[in-house]
């Protein structure tokens, strides 16, 4: 591990004991019939879960069918239990349901008992949400920011952006920790691939928010009732947005030493059975793990659900105020990615990482413009506002100084803009 814990030690040995543990519960609940919880997960603060003590009587989460990731604290801060030590409080009351003797002479005869037990539904250490509820990766489905797999605390952005920051922490200290005299690179490759795509599934999660819905399993009458479906507030949305232009769409995001980059070498042992090791790149293409990272969160932002919830959130959202519009999205997400060519200064320099995402971003405001039909019509004419704009910008970017890459760039976004606009107006014609 990358904090230094020896695989051979005592404390590697109660590492690996708490995680068995916690998978042999876990799956005896299913054997009782018990489904999973992912909501449960989110009735504790990140402080509360660094607190041992707290932990180890209530648990991380409110439940042992959640599926949490190990609850690792940042370098230097208060580090409480790895994994789920014990039964949660909704574990408690879906046994008690299911499997309390109830002393009645019919089935009918104990709903009275059933229907007293299930009217706590509404407590929050309670909290319930399943499979369906979160989704399997289709944005109109898993539009819950709340209901995942593999997330933890009371506020899951707070914690995105703590994983995030986890990640950062594995690049800057896996050299030091992991390299071993007379030992490969492999461990080294493994870690990096492994920091980045979490920090990936972190963001990804992130982009949840936006055009988010929370969802709750409500009956008219429930004790403390709320409404079923309650539009993530814009305030949460502008945050997640802030998340993602910092991580992801910023011109600092991913910057990799290229000494780190060198020593990302794989096993050196193909064979005929392993055919394709032989035929594919052995070193790390960096640009496609990063593009793909981005390309995952721009799929969803700009997915046709995901815009139309956020068209429809105008006339849901209590006030005007409360609600997060397609124009903030489109003009935040444009203005980050392309943050160089509006930048002060003589000179533009556009790295390859970011060339990448912008013809990525690009592509999406040029098939929204003139292909995809399923965009709602406020979504296209942004789109289509945002090409225009874009144009503009680059012209006038293209007046500084710049490497040869970079003019190419700008040059071919330019005339494949043109190109866009003018198939719009042909298919608006007609």
């Amino acid at each position: 591990m990358v904090r230094g814990l020896d695989p051979d030690s005592p404390e590697a040995d109660k590492f690996v004991n708490g995680m068995l543990r916690w998978i042999a519960a876990h799956e005896v609940g299913h054997t009782l019939a018990l489904r999973h919880n992912f909501r449960s997960s989110t009735i504790y603060t990140l402080e509360q879960i660094q607190n041992a003590d707290f932990t180890r009587t209530s648990g991380l989460a409110g439940s042992v069918m959640d599926l949490i990731p190990t609850n690792l604290a940042r370098r230097g801060a208060k580090q409480g239990e790895f994994h789920q030590s014990t039964l949660g409080p909704y574990d408690y009351w879906v046994i008690e349901y299911a499997y309390k003797p109830i002393g009645a002479s019919s089935p009918e005869g104990e709903l009275p008992e059933l229907r007293k037990i299930a009217s706590r539904s509404t407590e929050p250490l309670l909290a319930y949400d399943t499979d369906e509820d979160a989704g399997f990766g289709a944005a109109g489905y898993d539009m819950d920011p709340a209901v995942n797999r593999y997330d933890l605390g009371s506020d899951p952005l707070k914690y995105y952006t703590h994983r995030v920051k986890l990640a950062q922490e594995i690049f800057a200290h896996m050299e030091e920790k992991l390299e071993k005299p007379g030992e490969g690179y492999q461990v080294l490759r493994r870690s990096f691939q492994s920091a980045l795509g979490q920090a990936g599934d972190a963001l990804a999660l992130s982009a949840k928010y936006i055009g988010g819905v929370y969802q709750y399993r409500a009956h008219v009458g429930d004790p403390n009732s709320r409404l079923p479906l309650q539009p993530v507030p814009a305030a949460k949305q502008r945050e997640a947005l802030s998340v993602l232009r910092d991580n992801l769409f910023s011109p600092q995001a991913f910057r990799f030493s290229p000494q780190l980059l060198n020593k990302m070498a794989r096993e050196r042992f193909p064979n005929f059975s392993d055919f394709e090791s032989m035929v594919t790149r052995a070193d790390l293409s960096i640009h496609s793990m990063v593009l793909a990272l981005q390309r995952r969160v721009l799929d969803r932002l700009y997915n046709p659900v995901v815009l139309s919830r956020i068209a429809d959130s105008e006339v849901k959202a209590a006030s005007p105020a409360d609600a997060f519009s397609l124009g903030l999205l489109f003009s935040s997400l444009q203005d980050a990615i392309w943050a160089e060519t509006k930048a002060a200064g003589e000179s533009v320099n556009i790295n390859s990482y970011r060339r990448s995402l912008q013809r990525e971003h690009l592509r999406k405001l040029i098939g929204m413009t003139v292909r995809d039909a399923n965009v709602p019509e406020d979504g296209r004419t942004l789109s289509r506002q945002g090409l225009v704009s874009l144009r503009a910008q680059l012209q006038e970017a293209l007046k500084k100084k710049m490497t040869a890459e970079t003019r190419a760039h700008l040059d071919e976004s330019i005339a494949r803009a043109d190109e866009a606009l003018k198939a719009n107006i042909q298919r608006t014609a007609f």
